[in-house]
């Protein structure tokens, strides 16, 4: 069987399941010391899911939002194996209201993308928002707070998926901490903790 798009995947799955929802609460998470981790969890008020991923990094704030700036980044810190693809045309300068085209291929099924920067506010957090993709809702906040180690950068997104809860158990929710935690070890190589740069420099010499 051939799927347009991910969305018609969850919905044969959903109707050969024969529900759309299950259980109470969902919670999947990976943890590592203080406020490194990944987390997703249920939201019901909202009824959606919201994903938690923060670290520490050794640098400004003002160092990190620049390299989130430039959008061509983004595939630097996103695994190869969803074939991420930039699409809008070179050069971006990225704003409150512009507009990103992505394609992505995930299992199997190619993916087109549109995202909306709905908020931009340098260099303290900045919001993408789906406009045309696989969710049925993506908000996903960036902020970078300034703390005596260097900056706390947090990743918030809160999503829905077509099929609801048991899709999301099934399929999506263990793809997203895959995501977000090759995320963060991407990032730690990019920006290295600067104690290491000087310890492996003293090492050297």
């Amino acid at each position: 069987m051939i799927y347009r798009n991910l969305s018609d995947f969850c919905e044969v799955h959903e109707a050969f399941a024969g529900i759309a929802s299950v259980g109470k609460t969902c919670k999947h998470s990976i943890q590592g010391q203080g406020e490194n981790m990944v987390v997703i969890h249920w939201d019901p008020a909202d009824r959606s899911f919201v994903l938690r991923s923060s670290m520490v990094l050794e640098h400004s704030r003002e160092t990190l939002f620049e390299f989130f700036s430039d959008a061509f980044q983004l595939q630097k810190i996103t695994p190869h194996w969803l074939n991420f693809e930039i699409r809008t045309p070179a050069p971006i300068s990225i704003c409150q209201g512009c507009l990103l085209d992505y394609s992505i291929r995930l299992h199997g099924i190619p993916i087109r993308w549109r995202t909306e920067i709905s908020s931009w506010d340098p260099p303290f957090s900045f919001t993408d928002r789906q406009l045309r993709g696989p969710y049925s809702l993506w908000e996903h906040l960036h902020t970078f707070e300034s703390v005596p180690e260097g900056t706390l950068a947090v990743d918030e997104v809160r999503y829905r998926v077509f099929g609801g809860r048991l899709i999301n158990r099934l399929f999506v929710e263990k793809d997203l901490v895959k995501i977000f935690t090759f995320r963060r070890m991407k990032m730690l190589e990019l920006f290295p903790p600067r104690t290491a740069k000087f310890e492996s420099a003293k090492a050297s010499t």
